[in-house]
């Protein structure tokens, strides 16, 4: 764990910390936790495209279901 400056209020935070403690800042350390949410959500992207193209429609649900599970679960 190490100490970084919240981007708003400048006091010494832990890098892991998802809200200053001390203004109430949302990431005040600056990590992007988007980057693998993106990733995800192109996955999606290409399984719905195979299974357009394959034909294969029972792969579509389960993959909209998977991605409704990990974006919620990830809150």
């Amino acid at each position: 764990m190490a100490l970084v400056n919240c981007k708003e209020c400048n006091k010494r935070i832990s890098n892991r910390a998802h809200i200053c403690p001390h203004c109430g800042y949302p990431d005040p350390a600056g990590n992007d936790e988007g980057s693998s949410e993106g990733a995800f959500g192109c996955l999606i992207i290409l399984i719905f495209l195979a299974c357009l193209f394959s034909g294969v429609y029972i792969v579509l649900p389960i993959a909209v279901a998977l991605y409704i599970f990990f974006s919620y679960s990830n809150q």
